[in-house]
């Protein structure tokens, strides 16, 4: 499966952050983030993509974002839009030949977790996690740019099949994929 284009993919994002990492990017530019493991995509750097004929605001997901990240510390926050350019994007929204990567690869690591339960071994076995699928994708491919489609509100007790807040979420694992960026939005989150 051939699953690298030929052609750059063009992606706008927007990435929300606060306090000491505003003056980070504006001097240093972006970083590669570890994040807490186990979440998302996996390590790299966040930007929400807009989708008009979706009515998905990119701009907004990623204030919204910052925003809740500061709420507590009653800092400032900022948005930046970064244009991000590579040939090796897995898009899982866009590309069907990704999705069914992603269900093939989920559905033996399920059919593993399954088979070690079942003999009764003695390791702690996980709750399942999108994250591994992820994991194992970019253990056997190289991907620069990870894109998908997610539920962006906070998850309640039950479960549900429909998706009422989508978001675009871009991973890039890859900094030089980072083409150019600035900051378009500032704020400061004041305690009431």
């Amino acid at each position: 499966m051939d699953s690298i284009s030929e052609n750059i993919v063009n992606i706008i994002g927007y990435h929300g952050t606060d306090g000491d990492s505003i003056e980070k990017i504006d001097i240093e530019g972006f970083r590669f983030l570890n994040i807490k493991p186990e979440s998302w995509v996996g390590d790299g750097v966040y930007f929400f993509q807009s989708a008009k004929e979706m009515e998905i605001n990119g701009f907004k997901e990623a204030e919204n974002w910052a925003k809740r990240k500061v709420k507590h510390s009653h800092g400032s926050w900022a948005v930046f839009e970064a244009h991000i350019k590579s040939q090796k994007v897995f898009d899982s929204f866009g590309k069907e030949e990704h999705r069914k990567l992603f269900e093939s690869i989920k559905f033996e690591l399920i059919k593993m977790k399954k088979e070690m339960e079942n003999i009764g071994n003695q390791i702690k076995i996980k709750p399942w996690k999108d994250f591994y699928v992820y994991q194992q994708i970019e253990s056997e491919k190289f991907f620069e740019v990870f894109r998908i489609l997610a539920e962006g509100r906070n998850k309640n007790s039950y479960s549900s099949y429909t998706i009422e807040r989508p978001q675009i979420i871009i991973c890039v694992k890859e900094i030089k994929c980072i083409d150019k960026y600035n900051c378009v939005k500032r704020g400061k989150v004041y305690e009431r």
